[in-house]
């Protein structure tokens, strides 16, 4: 990605905006999940049922981790293997995560 298509879309993040990126099998439509507002954009334009939760993306390791419940040993031994790559983790969660995001589950889905 370019830095100007990178900064766009950063800025469009900070403005409540929705955004296109791609993954290795389609485009995804993407916001600042943080963003109650944002998130609910996109599930009117996905015409997306509110009670399904969202896959979260995390920038890095030490950051996704601070969205789960702590891991054992060997979860964080699978975690280290796997990230970065193609892996969803789907685990429970901490209070960090709104609960518009995680819809009627305790656990989040995250992808590096």
């Amino acid at each position: 990605m370019t830095k100007k298509i990178s900064d766009q879309s950063i800025e469009a993040l900070h403005k409540k905006q929705i955004i296109l990126y791609p993954t290795d099998t389609v485009w995804g439509i993407g916001c600042d999940a943080f963003n109650q507002s944002a998130v609910e954009k996109v599930n009117i334009l996905k015409q997306r049922d509110p009670s399904k939760s969202f896959i979260l993306l995390a920038p890095s390791t030490k950051n996704a981790l601070q969205y789960f419940q702590p891991l054992t040993e060997q979860q964080n031994e699978f975690v280290n293997n796997n990230w970065p790559g193609h892996t969803t983790i789907i685990y429970g969660s901490t209070e960090k995560v709104p609960n518009y995001l995680k819809a009627l589950e305790a656990w989040v889905q995250l992808v590096q």
